[in-house]
């Protein structure tokens, strides 16, 4: 690093003075930052201090329990997945895009017959205009 430095304070011939003087200033910045002057106090307080090392705090994590949820059924998984298309039939029979509604409606009465969302599903299938 301090080759470089002194690299850049011989490039700083071609520069103007107010460059060089600034390079100056950096590299002596530079200096004290990366090569800190070493206090020698020989005072028995300071060499005890010197000598003791600080033991690290460690912090303590609190305990955190996660909750796991069992693994859906494929029961569950199906009946969410019914509820779903039935949503979007509702919405499409809202937007009046009748053909696509008729498809998720009867893909339910084909799927789950006898369920709740089946009847729903029949229910809204019969209030579709032809």
């Amino acid at each position: 690093a301090q080759g470089q430095l002194q690299l850049s304070l011989s490039l700083a011939g071609a520069v103007s003075s107010k460059t060089r003087n600034n390079l100056r200033d950096v590299s002596g910045k530079l200096r004290r930052l990366f090569n800190p002057p070493t206090h020698t106090d020989t005072t028995p307080a300071a060499s005890a201090a010197a000598v003791t090392p600080i033991p690290p705090i460690k912090p303590t994590a609190p305990t955190i329990q996660h909750e796991t949820k069992p693994t859906p059924t494929s029961d569950e998984l199906k009946e969410k997945r019914m509820r779903a298309m039935l949503a979007n039939a509702r919405s499409l029979i809202k937007a009046k895009v009748y053909p696509p509604a008729r498809e998720r409606l009867t893909q339910i009465l084909d799927e789950a017959p006898g369920t709740p969302e089946a009847n729903e599903a029949k229910s809204l299938l019969d209030s579709i205009p032809k």
